[in-house]
């Protein structure tokens, strides 16, 4: 290989190099804690905005990595976490958003709820907070066409689903892409796929409300 050749192909790597920085950088300028998005959530809930910042700040090449952003403090009397994550690795990673609400539940109330359709299963994955968990209609023809709903107390169920419940679920379940609500112990989930956007940052102070209500649920079953 003649030497100019080389020279070449060492200027075309350096320019790459920098061009690929440059998109990073501005990339890292407009994510994490300096997303809008995440910033106009935590006023509007009144949480605190955590994480976001570089993993190796005295890199500056390296201000594209940085820690995972969430929403942490307290909705009414319960803890309250909102933060995205990555389900699988590489070109397979799906982005998730998440809201966790947590409280008591000594009696062990299990629950599972997600939205039915061709392609969504609709079932909960087998696991150690799903072991007791039933199918349950409740009754209401049009929630149940729409719901798959899951619980190790159905009777408790049906007898405490207020008509406003009822709507809010199915509105919530609906507007979230693979949208779903599970009791873990005493963490109640509410999970969708997808990043934090526009539409993400309206729909998430709706499910907030939504999971207080399931939380309020879950209260008056251990009382």
């Amino acid at each position: 290989m003649k030497w100019w050749m080389i020279v070449v192909f060492v200027v075309f790597g350096l320019v790459a190099d920098v061009v690929v920085f440059r998109i990073l950088l501005k990339r890292a300028k407009h994510t994490g804690r300096n997303d809008p998005n995440w910033q106009d959530l935590a006023r509007q809930l009144g949480l605190t905005l955590s994480g976001g910042d570089p993993v190796f700040p005295a890199i500056r090449w390296l201000a594209f990595m940085v820690r995972p952003v969430e929403l942490i403090g307290t909705w009414r009397e319960w803890p309250i976490r909102i933060y995205g994550y990555a389900q699988g690795s590489g070109k397979s990673s799906i982005a998730h958003l998440a809201i966790e609400l947590t409280g008591p539940n000594p009696k062990g109330l299990q629950l599972y709820l997600a939205r039915k359709g061709r392609w969504i299963s609709g079932r909960p994955k087998p696991g150690p907070y799903t072991a007791a968990l039933q199918a349950v209609q409740t009754g209401d023809e049009a929630m149940d066409a729409k719901v798959n709903v899951w619980a190790s107390d159905p009777v408790f169920l049906r007898t405490a689903l207020l008509p406003e419940i009822k709507t809010r679920l199915v509105r919530l379940l609906e507007s979230g892409s693979g949208a779903e609500i599970r009791l873990e112990g005493a963490t109640l989930i509410y999970d969708e796929v997808g990043g934090m956007g526009t539409e993400a940052k309206a729909r998430i102070p709706e499910a907030v409300e939504t999971l207080g209500a399931w939380r309020g649920i879950v209260a008056f079953y251990n009382r």
